[in-house]
């Protein structure tokens, strides 16, 4: 098992240099009454931009939920954008305004990671339906745009709401999408809602498809045989029906911890998560500092989140043997074990439909329990060719502060609630060992380790104490 060091990053920060939009969608979620246009000036942008370090992943947006070309300095921020960042930068535009072709120009020669185009239809009356706003400018830049791309080699991502406005003729609009744009990923969405606020807009509602039309919709699609197109048709009007009736599940905020911040355009921030309201200012000479401690904090939750209380709770141990995969193994900060793996053990007989797979970490005296949460694995599925290997992913995380300085061993198992009891099955690392699996079974009882053996083995080890950190610092790979 390789363990990784590093320090906690965001997995996405989401930020928009303007609080507006020059269009309506019928199926945006944004209320506009409760905004007064503002946009992001150039020293924000630029106190924007330290948080770059901060990510872990290409999900750096500088535009998001309203569109940027409001603002008259946004194709100034593309030239500060750093070299060595463009890679994870995005961002999203609905081409709507008037644009200069010198700008249409800076914006494919940014080098961000892709640029989102929103496209709902390539016809001139549902467009102004869809938009409420006038063609005029609207086909003319995508078709600049696109020519640009050309010559930039521009990767472009396509985001498309289906309703049953464009449904009729998707399949056409998908393969002009492909035809004319070639973007690398053609993302496919019905429309997101929440409940009161969709419900006082009738044109959404009758705009919303069934299961049923979805599917007949998507079968006609993927009758092209395009490997790009990413669907996320999970909004339905069955869906929309049933929240209507019942809303409190919608309702209901999520305890999950979030490793995502939110910018606007004044330099506010909030971590992204419904139930955790503090605010930043990234304009704060310390606000680095701040957002690394904030890290630490949500690091803190998410593992008591993962934490198994052991009151009450038998656990048991059963031998047995099932393969193991770890993708990533990571420490971070010193403090906080992250395990990202997968697992054939499904097919153990042990595993049981009222059961929660389980990890269980073993130091010093101490047992910590963790969730093994199921995680979707469209690799694994792939791989093997089998869609039933799809929820066999799982993560795990362990706070290790306060533990002692020994050995560890890490199990993974079986929760069973309804009769209290955790099942241990199979030993995935020992670090006294390096090893994997179970050891075999002792011939004879183990001999008494004499003092001189003790100090043979520290004396090997450098004279210090095999403690847990040292052994996870000894395999630790810097980043």
């Amino acid at each position: 098992m390789n363990i990784v060091h590093g320090h906690k990053q965001f997995d996405l920060i989401n930020a928009d240099v303007t609080n507006h939009c020059n269009a309506r969608c019928f199926f945006c979620f944004n209320d506009w009454e409760e905004f007064k246009p503002f946009n992001m000036d150039i020293p924000t942008f630029q106190n924007l931009l330290r948080l770059l370090p901060m990510m872990e992943s290409k999900d750096f947006l500088i535009s998001c939920w309203f569109e940027p070309t409001i603002n008259p300095q946004f194709y100034d921020m593309l030239d500060l954008l750093p070299e060595e960042y463009r890679s994870k930068m995005y961002f999203t535009t609905n081409l709507v305004t008037k644009i200069a072709d010198s700008d249409i120009e800076r914006m494919c020669r940014a080098n961000v990671d892709h640029i989102n185009i929103s496209l709902e239809t390539y016809d001139p009356a549902d467009y102004e339906v869809i938009t409420g706003m006038k063609h005029t400018h609207f086909f003319e830049n995508l078709e600049r745009i696109a020519e640009y791309g050309r010559k930039y080699h521009t990767d472009f991502h396509v985001i498309t709401m289906l309703t049953k406005r464009n449904a009729a003729y998707f399949r056409e609009l998908v393969k002009r999408v492909h035809e004319e744009l070639a973007p690398s990923v053609h993302e496919i969405r019905t429309p997101f809602f929440f409940v009161e606020q969709t419900a006082s807009k009738p044109e959404l509602v009758q705009e919303l498809l069934t299961k049923d039309e979805i599917k007949a919709v998507r079968e006609d699609v993927d009758s092209l045989g395009y490997t790009h197109l990413y669907w996320d048709t999970r909004f339905t009007k069955e869906n929309f029906e049933k929240l209507e009736k019942n809303p409190e599940p919608h309702r209901k905020a999520s305890n999950r911890v979030h490793y995502q911040l939110r910018v606007n355009a004044d330099g506010t921030a909030r971590i992204s998560n419904q139930k955790y309201g503090k605010q930043f200012d990234i304009n704060d000479p310390d606000i680095i500092g701040q957002l690394e401690k904030e890290l630490i904090l949500l690091q803190e939750r998410e593992a008591a989140d993962y934490l198994v209380k052991e009151e009450g709770l038998t656990v048991q141990t059963r031998r047995s043997d099932a393969p193991f995969h770890f993708d990533n193994v990571v420490l971070y900060d010193d403090r906080f074990l992250f395990i990202r793996g997968w697992t054939m053990n499904e097919a153990d007989p042990a595993h049981e439909k009222d059961s929660e797979r389980i990890a269980v970490l073993e130091c010093g005296g101490r047992r910590i329990i963790s969730q093994m949460r199921t995680e979707q694995r469209k690799d694994i599925v792939e791989f093997f060719g089998n869609p039933d290997m799809r929820d066999v992913g799982f993560t795990t995380l362990f706070d290790l502060e306060g533990m002692q300085e020994e050995p560890f061993k890490l199990f993974s198992g079986y929760l069973y609630e309804e009769d209290h009891r955790a099942e241990i099955l199979h030993q995935l690392y020992d670090s006294t060992s390096g090893e994997s699996g179970w050891p075999a079974e002792p011939a004879a009882p183990a001999e008494h380790t004499s003092a001189a053996d003790e100090k043979a083995v520290q004396e090997k080890d450098g004279g210090k104490p095999s403690g847990l950190l040292n052994r996870l610092k000894r395999v630790v790979k810097r980043r």
